[in-house]
């Protein structure tokens, strides 16, 4: 992520109040207050607004939490990519989106506060909204209710007619673009690929821009856009969000937009049985794939959203409830008639208890040797018919398997359904699939419960190849006939097996039973029992035995018998092949864990789940390793951080304790003054020298001992300038008379040689001895820098820079500040090499002129 501010120097603590250090800390971690112990994100400041957390990522650009230092509001900021900022055309869809959402004033629409230039980055500030989105929504719960659904859609339409007042088209409606506030509104976001309306023939014919599982028919075809195609795209992202799927899918994304373009949407009623009518008209029209088709206007769309919604309240208000054939059929009235035939039965039952009141008493037929007598008979009634298929049963009356088979190789419309639909499984065309085993059922005459039976099953098949267990299983349990045996039949025929495989998938009968049985079972049978139980086994996770059966039906030899059992082996081997390819990354995956990489396992995991390769059906079975290995990866990450922190305590105590030691050891230094002046002003390096090295054993702090270094580097500098000016003596005799002592009495002679305490003049009368305290610095400064000019003329550069080292040493100790630093300056220009020393003596490093 780029890093667009910096890092505020501190920030007070939301507990305490207290100021928190921010030196040297990551933007967006955590900081502990140091002294309530509060937790704080660290935020980063941009121009005037503070950068709280990233909400997400775009094309485009970052979107962050922020607050507005001027008004203090919260705000999300959205931050233009720096590598974009140098590019016109995404500078002009960056401030496109920013004039377009501002230019609509909407409850619906998310408002826009400003939005301009900071240090070379365009940023937009627009409404917070916290509560996730309707993509969020839909991931968390699959279908949404029906009444929040319209809801959701009415008050979107509503944004959009106020846009579209404005001559605006958004272009872009997805889940994804339709946020929550604390309020819970929808609003809608994402301006970016919006055009005035009179401009939309200006993308016709050019690229497609916006989502494929939401775009518009007339798009596609590179017509031009109006109104209509926004109408469109909520459409489909109210069916998505009523039906929990798209209105197509497919595993390409051009794949998909061929359906938007070709294919009408499968009706609602499909994925939600109970729907309303008024629901399926509306979002059925919204969908069409003629413009034309489509509401005219906004208050006519809005019309139809008030119509839906308020048929929801009616049938939730009446109990309404939807009939197989889509019929709403009142609750009240259900629940009347069934009063209705209890109370009938009921009098029924009285009259016949009665009857004798009605019709005399009943003769009984008498034998010869038996005398007439009255018989009391105590009438048993059958039990209320079961409805659906009668019940076969045994001459025990127990449940018997059923004799009809089914005949696949028949010329009617259902079969010929039935292979088309079996040829788009193999090809991955899942909603195809579906498709055909719908018009499969609808084409099938009276009757047929077996065919029925083996085209809901096959729909169950599909659906969990498709990853959608619920819907799969739902199928599953429609394919059961609940009035055969729940076990392996003695005899398998196409009229037997079905109800063995589906009560198989729908878990009433167990894998284990069914496997006993594969050897005893024709081809066919076997196969289509090994297919199911492959996926059967993949569902549970357990990738070994699905592979092993998935193998096994792709390695049968087909029979004669029914061929039609074999045409699913192309979809059987590439499930195969993803299981393999699939064993093979989890071998990787475990390497990867016993060498310690979790993030590592965890990204290449990821990153299978996201590769469009990648079967949906396998796609559980990796999100369940994925979540083992995050689980893993976070606890390293916890204990890792509570290492950290108990490392990061034991550190602040330590420093606190080298604090408190730091300040006793200055106090120490500071106690040495008094000792050390008189040394220093007297010359006595080597004195001063050897106080510091008998000091050095008292300091252990860092701090200390910093200080220490410098002072004993100093002082060996200062050591090294006195020894250097006694042998500039020798060499050179400097001319005294120039000089006056500290005490204000001229000298006379020249300044011949020096010992470590006292310096030599020689005059016209010999010899005399004086001492280094009576030379003033300025005297020692000025004598060192003519040596240095004279003698240092002939030295190389690198003997020059460090004769100007010891004097910048020597003017800083005597306060000669300014003198110093332009000595120091000289030296470090002829050598780079007395940088270090210098730095390490305690100066700093002048500026580069």
């Amino acid at each position: 992520m780029e890093v667009p501010g910096q890092i505020p120097p501190s920030i007070n603590c939301h507990a305490c109040n207290a100021a928190i250090d921010l030196t040297g800390h990551q933007a967006f971690h955590h900081v502990e207050c140091p002294q309530c112990g509060a937790v704080s994100v660290v935020p980063m400041q941009f121009g005037n607004f503070l950068l709280l957390n990233p909400l997400g990522v775009g094309g485009l650009g970052t979107v962050y939490k922020a607050v507005d230092l001027a008004l203090g509001r919260s705000l999300a900021l959205k931050i233009l990519r720096k590598k974009f900022a140098t590019q016109p055309e995404f500078i002009e869809s960056f401030f496109r989106e920013a004039r377009a959402a501002a230019a609509v004033t909407h409850p619906n629409i998310a408002q826009v506060y400003s939005f301009g230039e900071h240090d070379g980055q365009y940023y937009l500030a627009m409404e917070l909204l916290e509560r996730g989105s309707l993509d969020d929504r839909i991931s968390t719960l699959g279908k949404l209710p029906e009444k929040d659904v319209l809801e959701i859609g009415r008050q979107i339409a509503a944004g959009l007619r106020a846009a579209h007042l404005r001559g605006l088209l958004h272009r872009d409606i997805k889940p994804g673009n339709i946020l929550f506030g604390e309020d819970n509104i929808p609003k809608l976001v994402d301006f970016g690929l919006a055009r005035a309306q009179h401009e939309a023939h200006l993308d016709a014919g050019g690229p497609i821009w916006g989502t494929p599982y939401y775009i518009a028919p007339e798009k596609l075809r590179g017509q031009p856009e109006d109104h209509r195609s926004d109408m469109y795209s909520l459409g489909a992202t109210l069916y998505h969000a009523l039906a929990g799927r798209p209105p197509f899918d497919a595993e390409t994304a051009s794949k998909v937009v061929t359906k938007h373009a070709t294919q009408p949407a499968q009706s609602l009623r499909t994925y939600v049985p109970t729907v309303q009518n008024a629901t399926v008209h509306l979002i059925g029209r919204m969908l069409s794939k003629n413009p034309a088709e489509r509401h005219a206007t906004y208050d006519e769309l809005l019309h139809d959203f008030e119509e839906a919604i308020a048929a929801v309240k009616y049938a939730e208000q009446n109990r309404v409830v939807a009939a197989p054939t889509g019929e709403q059929i009142s609750l009240r009235s259900v629940i009347a008639t069934a009063v209705l035939v209890v109370i009938g039965m009921a009098v029924l039952v009285w009259v016949f208890i009665h009857r004798e009141r009605f019709f005399g008493p009943t003769a009984k037929p008498t034998s010869v040797a038996e005398p007439t007598s009255t018989v009391t008979v105590t009438p048993t009634f059958p039990p209320p018919p079961v409805v659906g298929t009668p019940p076969t049963s045994t001459t025990n009356g127990s449940p018997a398997w059923s004799t009809v088979t089914v005949n696949f190789a028949e010329e009617a419309a259902w079969t010929r359904a039935w292979h088309q639909a079996i040829l788009n499984l193999t090809q991955n065309k899942y909603q195809d699939a579906l498709v055909a085993f719908d018009s499969a059922t609808r084409t099938l005459g009276p009757g047929r419960s077996k065919e029925r039976q083996w085209i809901t099953y096959m729909e169950g098949l599909t659906l969990l190849v498709m990853d959608l267990p619920t819907d799969a299983l739902a199928r599953f349990a429609r394919a059961m006939d609940l009035s055969a045996p729940r076990g392996i039949p003695e005899t398998f025929t196409t009229g037997t097996v079905i109800d063995m495989l589906a009560f198989l998938m729908a878990g009433d009968i167990s894998p284990t039973a069914a496997e006993a049985a594969l050897p005893n079972m024709p081809p066919w049978a076997r196969a289509l029992t090994a297919f199911s139980l492959g996926l059967k086994y993949l569902e549970s996770t357990d990738l070994p035995r699905a592979v092993f059966f998935l193998q096994l039906y792709v390695n049968l030899a087909p029979d004669d018998t029914e061929r039609w059992a074999f045409n699913l082996r192309p979809l059987a081997d590439r499930i195969l092949r993803n299981c393999q390819r699939a064993e093979e990354l989890l071998a990787e995956i475990s390497r990867l864990r016993e060498a310690g990489k979790l993030d590592e396992a965890v990204e290449k995991i990821t990153t299978a789940i996201e590769a469009r390769q990648t079967m949906r059906v396998l796609r559980p079975l990796l999100e369940k390793h994925r979540a083992e290995l995050q689980a893993e990866l976070d606890q390293r990450l916890r204990e890792a951080a509570e290492a950290r922190e108990r490392e990061e305590q034991e550190r602040r105590e330590q420093e606190a304790r080298e604090k408190r030691r730091a300040e006793e050891e200055m106090r120490l230094l500071q106690a040495l003054e008094p000792e050390i002046a008189p040394l220093i002003q007297r010359y006595d390096f080597s004195g001063l020298r050897d106080r510091y090295q008998r000091f050095a054993a008292q300091v252990t702090t860092r701090a200390g001992q910093k200080i220490l270094s410098e002072r004993q580097q100093a002082t060996a500098l200062l050591v090294e300038f006195k020894n250097q000016l006694a042998a500039d003596f020798a060499i050179q005799p400097a001319d005294a008379s120039a000089f006056r002592t500290r005490a204000g009495a001229a000298l006379i002679g020249r300044l011949a040689r020096a010992n470590e305490t006292e310096v030599f003049y020689r005059t016209d009368y010999g010899e005399i001895a004086g001492r280094w305290a009576d030379l003033p610095p300025a005297a020692l400064v000025q004598l060192a820098s003519q040596y240095a000019t004279s003698l240092g003329a002939k030295e190389p550069p690198e003997k020059r820079a460090r004769r100007y080292l010891l004097l910048a040493v020597f003017c800083r100790t005597y306060g000669q500040t300014r003198q110093a630093a332009a000595f120091a300056t000289q030296a470090i220009q002829l050598s780079h090499a007395v940088e270090e020393e210098w730095r390490k003596s305690g100066g700093a490093i002048p500026p580069a002129p």
